[in-house]
């Protein structure tokens, strides 16, 4: 897949911590997808040398024409989250997921030769080959 510059509902539960990042400039956040910082700043998901992950956007965000931190991004820090994914097996289950994407994941085998393997979270449920549930808590707290 390739980044959404659409709002999507993405599903999840046990969520309970919200948090608000300031945003980077001329950035725009669709809900339902990945954020992570960058130089101090959410931007989206992506595999970007120095991206971190901070969490799923709850609403979206348009900072077009704006300067870092003139908005805010309120993003769950915590839980399970449905992503599209790609070439996912079952033996997947439990291990790493790393962003190809805002609105993708892969484990570390579908990833490609000179990613920055940005870590998205964990494996929770794979429920297709194409769809999984990432529990992003352990990718938050270590911020990777």
């Amino acid at each position: 897949m390739t980044a959404t510059t659409q709002d999507r509902n993405t599903p999840n539960k046990n969520v309970t911590k919200r948090r608000a990042y300031p945003v980077a400039a001329d950035e725009v956040i669709p809900a339902g997808v990945g954020v992570g910082v960058l130089s101090g700043y959410a931007v989206n998901a992506q595999d970007a040398a120095g991206v971190k992950t901070v969490g799923v956007s709850i609403e979206a965000v348009d900072n077009t024409g704006g300067a870092d931190g003139d908005k805010y991004v309120v993003v769950h820090a915590d839980g399970d989250h449905e992503f599209a994914s790609s070439g996912l097996a079952q033996t997947d289950l439990g291990k790493k997921a790393y962003w190809a994407d805002n609105q993708t994941v892969l484990p570390s085998a579908g990833l490609a030769s000179g990613s920055n393997a940005i870590l998205a979270g964990e494996f929770a449920e794979i429920l297709t080959a194409t769809r999984a549930v990432l529990d992003i808590d352990d990718a938050v707290k270590t911020g990777s």
